[in-house]
């Protein structure tokens, strides 16, 4: 069995998308999170659909997703605090 490797984005995807969720909650006012993770699951669902046909390790897929997960997220909270910044 391989040894469990974690990186720093395994970790920390879930406490971004809840700083995303606070961030866009006070910079805007309203936090469209839910529809953005939406959006996110559904391309994820497309994508593991595409590539999962080839052939390929699917927990390598889902490994890499998660971590595109909390690489989304901090664009996320960045676009969000330059429209906070703007608006305010």
């Amino acid at each position: 069995m391989k040894k469990l490797r974690l990186h720093v984005l395994d970790v920390v995807t879930l406490p971004v998308w809840i700083v995303a969720h606070y961030t866009m909650g006070y910079a805007l006012g309203v936090s469209y999170i839910e529809w953005i993770l939406l959006f996110w699951f559904a391309f994820g669902a497309i994508l593991a659909w595409f590539l999962l046909q080839k052939n390929r390790d699917w927990r390598h897929f889902w490994h890499r997703y998660w971590q595109w997960s909390g690489l989304f997220g901090i664009a996320v909270i960045i676009v969000v605090m330059i429209l906070g910044f703007i608006n305010h």
